[in-house]
């Protein structure tokens, strides 16, 4: 019963760890979200042209979805009257924070948006960074690993090592030394008698 009862308070309190911290893929989406919410108008309808990029058949299918669940209906179109959208920079990386064991996630979505009519010029340009395409979340380097995804380039990145300190600097160096300088005088003592 105690094995149990300890158990489930272990998944309950990893259970909670884990929605506290959302995946970069999650952050990725709600960030496309509001987007999607700034462009949509319910009811409306929307010829939507994502421009090259390597993950541009994952954005392409959360834009789509993000502007259907607005009631906007959607069709994909490379030519004639569309909007086109180029992603800038669609990025996670990790830079230290105040403490040791923690890391500052950012993931960024920023985009280019133009109206482009049936003759191909430019009708509108929206303005970059109207729409807060930036979240910064402070997490545990031990939930980076649980949080990134392998299967989107820019869902993914590097944490900084962390900081070292005066241990790792000056007093573990000295404690080797010492070991092995210690080590080679008992080698020679005991075999000299």
């Amino acid at each position: 019963m105690l094995i149990m009862l300890s158990m489930s308070s272990t998944l309950l309190f990893a259970r909670v760890q884990r929605e506290a911290v959302p995946t970069t893929t999650d952050v990725m989406s709600e960030l496309i979200s509001m987007w999607a919410s700034e462009r949509a108008v319910t009811g409306t309808s929307l010829t939507l042209d994502i421009a090259s990029h390597p993950e541009k058949t994952w954005f392409e299918a959360s834009m789509i979805a993000a502007l259907q669940a607005r009631g906007v209906s959607v069709e994909r179109a490379t030519d004639g009257a569309r909007h086109r959208v180029v992603i800038l920079d669609a990025s996670t990386r990790y830079e230290p924070a105040e403490s040791a064991d923690s890391v500052l996630r950012i993931v960024t979505l920023r985009l280019f948006e133009e109206t482009i009519n049936a003759d191909g010029k430019r009708v509108a340009v929206m303005p970059i960074d109207t729409i807060k395409t930036r979240r910064v979340d402070v997490m545990s380097r031990d939930n980076v690993a649980s949080t990134q995804t392998d299967q989107h380039p820019s869902m993914r990145g590097d944490v900084p090592p962390p900081p070292r300190d005066i241990w790792d600097d000056v007093l573990e160096p000295v404690v080797y030394v010492a070991a092995a300088a210690v080590t080679v005088v008992l080698l020679f003592t005991v075999r000299s008698r």
